[in-house]
């Protein structure tokens, strides 16, 4: 459900869930995740917002499952 709320919920959505579930959570679920159903924008967002580590992250946005997801991995 975090995650969905992330990707695709209403900036009070999201209010909503840093409200319901806390920052700490949802740090963890995104760390957990490592960006999974998040746009390269929304990681990048959710890094300066939450503090995410930067080396992780630029990791994640590399990632070939990444490139796929987002359309750059198809020839």
């Amino acid at each position: 459900m975090i995650g969905r709320i992330l990707a695709s919920g209403t900036w009070y959505a999201i209010g909503w869930a840093r409200g319901a579930y806390g920052d700490a959570v949802i740090r963890d679920w995104i760390l957990r995740h490592r960006g999974r159903t998040l746009s390269s924008p929304q990681v990048r967002l959710w890094e300066l917002l939450l503090d995410l580590p930067a080396a992780a992250v630029a990791e994640w946005l590399v990632s070939p499952e990444r490139r796929m997801w987002e359309g750059a991995g198809v020839a």
